[in-house]
């Protein structure tokens, strides 16, 4: 499962978050956008953890928790349900067309 981190400071890299999130169960992945002109992290992490329980954990002891003097946000990542089909029943009818009147391109 995936947490979100947001609100970090442009100090916290990596090691720092690999080290105060991997208390709370083995990280799978993580990253750490940075801005390309910078080089400074972007204020926000992505934490993947090998179980639910350990990304919950960290959830619940880090959300709204003191890091580098600021408060930061740690939630679950939304995945994404995929794109939903639905059958739409067509009417019977033929819907009528628009056309361009005569003599214009």
């Amino acid at each position: 499962m995936q947490i979100v981190v947001e609100r970090l400071t442009k100090n916290v890299n990596e090691d720092h978050l690999y080290e105060i999130f991997g208390q709370y169960g083995d990280i799978d992945d993580l990253d750490l956008p940075v801005n390309r002109q910078s080089g400074m992290n972007r204020g926000t992490a992505y934490i993947l953890y090998f179980t639910e329980a350990d990304a919950q954990s960290a959830i619940t002891h880090m959300h709204e928790a003191q890091l580098d003097g600021a408060i930061i946000h740690v939630s679950i990542v939304p995945i994404p349900v995929g794109i939903l089909f639905v059958e739409v029943p067509f009417p019977d009818t033929p819907r009528p067309r628009h056309s361009r009147p005569q003599g214009q391109p």
